[in-house]
């Protein structure tokens, strides 16, 4: 096997200093960028600590797999490969090959446990590297067959094959650029991503004390430094069926990170979503180690977690950094469109990020308006009612409801009336049973002139 040192590896007596933060340099640890490739997972775990493809019971033939992968450099694509399925086509060396991998699968003969492994994997891996002789090595600069490079564009489509409902949120080691998700919930779901490789620490995790940095939720993470550093990309797919069907399709991308993860919270009417990353607080050179966070919101997780349209969405939110000490450039929202960057949504962007394990915690600026709606089967007409809305105390503002999907897994919305709030008059609109009735769920959205006022989305009662 072969293990390369890191890109430092020179002992110095002196110390850097940081930010209030004191360390000596890296030691001459190895760093290992190698792991198994794909025939390695297909196969039954033998040394590995969890299950490998050849463990699952439902067989290899069930799991994920690439469809097609290719690389661009400027206005030239490199086809790796097309019309994959499980088990071809078979790599060759030198190539960018993928690795399917399935995460806290039991081996065969384990019993499934929380906090021990599971009879179905929880999560799923797909790990880029160069291909070897029965290995690959995931710094991608090592790529012999194609270019590629921090500047690269590597576009993947993944075919969710048996796992093609359970998919929820997806984490991306990379800049993403793209995201499209197709068919999820049924038979025949994939996933294509565009995206750039990162510069990722290299760490010797068995001169690590604590699990922490690596843990869901990320706790008690203080690397100080990085024993290396590697060109590296990997995407990992969440099959936590416990979050809110509404995230499914949501991704978030981490750049000079070793880790990251999502949490939702809140409330109904008030919910937020935090979003972990951790990493070294220097790189392996001594220097401040700075990274970025990217999370893209398709539109059925703005509509049915948040309360609003995508097209309010960019002046909608916060993402406000806390659990760490350090600094960050100004977030941006920028709304993403299916047909330039494959899915419908928001796109929350936090660049100059310091470590070691900062979190983001996404929110809505203004409070949740509290509206009540409620169905009279006498006059089957449904009144939607709230109280007076200050930012329309002076002046009129337009209430536009909504009917909302019944699954939270739909963007699909359905306008059923606009009404003029008249200034300092609290809102009062009726609606006939055809538009909004019992059980329906709702969103209401106040504006003045263009301008986004609050959101309130609730079930007519």
């Amino acid at each position: 096997m072969k293990i390369r040192r890191p890109f430092t590896a020179v002992l110095v007596a002196s110390c850097v200093a940081v930010g209030g933060l004191v360390t000596a340099a890296p030691s001459l640890a190895l760093v290992n960028y190698n792991s198994g490739d794909q025939a390695s997972q297909d196969t039954a775990a033998t040394s590995q600590s969890n299950g490998t493809w050849g463990d699952y019971s439902s067989g290899v033939g069930s799991r994920p797999y690439v469809q097609s992968l290719s690389v661009t450099n400027g206005g030239s694509t490199t086809t790796v490969f097309s019309g994959g399925s499980v088990g071809a086509p078979t790599p060759v060396v030198g190539d960018l090959a993928p690795v399917v991998s399935p995460i806290n699968l039991c081996k065969i003969g384990q019993t499934p446990g929380v906090g021990s492994c599971y009879a179905t994997p929880n999560r799923v891996q797909i790990a880029f590297g160069a291909q070897g002789s029965g290995q690959v090595d995931t710094d991608l600069a090592n790529v012999g067959n194609q270019t590629i490079n921090g500047s690269s564009i590597i576009d993947a489509t993944i075919k969710l094959n048996s796992f093609s409902s359970a998919l929820r949120w997806s984490q991306l080691n990379g800049h993403l650029l793209y995201w499209q998700t197709s068919g999820l919930g049924t038979a025949d779901a994939s996933v294509r991503v565009k995206f750039n490789p990162v510069t990722t620490p290299g760490i010797d995790w068995g001169t690590q004390t604590s699990g922490g940095c690596t843990a869901t939720p990320i706790f008690d993470c203080n690397i100080a430094q990085a024993d290396g550093s590697y060109l590296g990309a990997s995407l990992l797919l969440s099959l936590d069926d416990t979050l809110d069907p509404a995230l499914t399709g949501a991704v978030f991308a981490t750049e000079s990170a070793i880790s990251g993860f999502l949490l939702p919270g809140g409330s109904a009417t008030s919910p937020t979503l935090d979003l972990q990353v951790a990493s070294s607080h220097l790189t392996s050179n001594g220097a401040l180690n700075t990274g970025r966070l990217q999370a893209f919101l398709p539109s059925q997780s703005l509509i049915n977690l948040y309360g609003v349209l995508p097209e309010d969405a960019p002046s909608f939110f916060t993402a406000t950094r806390s659990n760490s000490s350090g600094t960050n450039d100004a977030p941006t929202f920028t709304r993403w469109s299916a047909g330039t960057n494959g899915g419908d949504g928001l796109l929350i962007d936090v660049n100059g990020i310091t470590f070691s394990a900062p979190t983001y915690k996404v929110a809505r600026k203004a409070a949740a308006l509290k509206t009540t709606a409620k169905y009279t089967k006498k006059a089957k007409k449904t009144k939607v009612t709230a109280s007076k809305i200050a930012a329309c105390k002076k002046k009129s503002c337009n209430v536009f409801v909504y009917r909302l999907p019944a699954s939270t897994n739909s963007a699909a919305v359905t306008w059923v009336g606009t009404y003029k709030l008249k200034k300092g008059k609290q809102l009062s609109v009726s609606l006939a049973k055809k538009k909004l009735t019992k059980g329906n769920r709702y969103l209401v959205v106040v504006r003045k002139g263009r301008a986004l006022v609050t959101t309130s989305k609730g079930t007519v009662r």
